[in-house]
């Protein structure tokens, strides 16, 4: 019953994002801690509250991790098309040819 239950949650989480998708990711993860970090750091500057400032902190780390983790479509717009197997040596061979 749990192991089904891992294997679900598992294939729900996983996917393949291309490296575009991936670039985009981490723009997403840079810009919005970054936000939150400057949130948190006026909020408690100002207000002289630590705590306040770190659940701002967690707060824009949860808002990352909904917004990053998950493959959303967005991250699969650019699929990468890969040779099939086996061919990498003839298509290596072929682009020498051309090259001579």
């Amino acid at each position: 019953m749990s192991e089904e239950l891992l294997d679900d949650i598992r294939s729900a989480l996983d996917g393949q994002i291309d490296f575009k998708g991936q670039t985009f990711a981490d723009l997403i993860q840079n810009i919005v801690m970054s936000i939150f970090g400057i949130v948190a750091f006026i909020y408690g500057y100002i207000n002289q509250d630590i705590r306040a400032a770190l659940f701002i902190v967690l707060g824009g780390a949860i808002v990352t991790i909904i917004l990053v983790v998950p493959q959303w479509p967005f991250y699969r717009r650019n699929p990468v098309t890969w040779l099939p197997a086996g061919t990498g040596i003839q298509t290596y061979q072929s682009l020498l040819e051309k090259d001579e």
